[in-house]
């Protein structure tokens, strides 16, 4: 896209492959932090998996003078920017192109300080008003604990649960302050490439689900987990997370779970603890509003 006064070099990328070759050894250098942009390479990667409704992502990355690559980042639409933790020169240098550029952009999400020096930067070069979010907790898990048995049983979420799973989903998206629409299109692919498991209390009524997705180079990211207010504190998500894990952490070369939580809310972080996962640091979600791009 362009260089800027400080030498960093901000260019965007229209091919996977080399975006991928390029972003690669510099996300590896944090496989949690970097877990769902992983994630988006994968899915860029497998051509079974690039669909009509799906359009093509955001793919950036600055280079310092000595070329060496030291901030990715990605948007797949209507989310927010998605960056590696990146010195606040990278962050910023890649907030001003976007600004610069007239990308629409609703927000950013990375680590804590990147987060921040990104939203400062795109927030003076277009006059917009940034607002805090989310406090996302980072945290990984190599062996699960397991907790307090309770009654019920774990399988894969199959095409004849949509009708009931839909009020989960919509919750999820709706706890999680995105796009409503997007939670019945989600629910669909997590079902359609087998990613989502649900808890099932006798006879068969679910009472929790969860889902994994973000591949990385050893392991992968759970998400989508959710269990309705009324449900909650009987164990169910609890026993939900930790056998979805449990098969996940079975995978040949898979040695490790991702998995982030909403820091406001002790309870999950707590569950979450409980069976194993361990806090690696934060990242910030901010939201954007009122641009008026340069």
């Amino acid at each position: 896209m362009e260089s800027g006064a400080s030498g960093l070099r901000v260019t965007r990328f229209d091919d996977p492959a080399a975006f991928k070759a390029r972003a690669f050894a510099r996300l590896l250098e944090d496989e949690a932090q970097n877990c769902v942009i992983f994630g988006v390479l994968a899915r860029l990667t497998e051509a079974a998996l690039r669909r009509k409704d799906e359009s093509p992502p955001l793919m950036l990355a600055v280079e310092d003078v000595d070329g060496c690559v030291v901030s990715v980042g990605t948007m797949t639409s209507p989310f927010p920017i998605v960056l590696s933790p990146s010195p606040a020169p990278a962050a910023a240098a890649m907030g001003e192109s976007i600004a610069r550029n007239a990308i629409p952009l609703g927000g950013v999400t990375g680590e804590a300080a990147t987060a921040q020096a990104f939203a400062a930067a795109w927030s003076r070069c277009t006059g917009g008003a940034t607002r805090s979010d989310t406090r996302l907790g980072v945290y990984q898990l190599e062996q699960t604990i397991p907790p307090r048995a309770v009654e019920g049983s774990f399988r894969q979420a199959l095409t004849s649960d949509m009708d009931a799973l839909l009020p989960f989903a919509q919750m999820f998206f709706r706890e999680i302050r995105e796009p409503l629409a997007e939670a019945n299109l989600y629910l669909g692919r997590a079902i359609d490439e087998e990613r989502l498991f649900v808890w099932c209390d006798p006879p068969d009524r679910i009472v929790s689900m969860a889902a994994f997705a973000g591949p990385t180079p050893s392991g992968v990211r759970v998400n989508f987990v959710c269990t309705p207010p009324a449900l909650r504190g009987r164990g169910y998500a609890s026993n939900c997370v930790a056998a979805l894990t449990t098969r996940l952490l079975q995978t040949p070369g898979r040695r490790r779970v991702f998995l982030f939580t909403d820091l406001s809310n002790p309870t999950s972080n707590r569950i979450y603890q409980a069976i194993g996962y361990r806090y690696l640091g934060e990242q910030h979600k901010i939201l954007f509003m009122g641009a008026t791009c340069a």
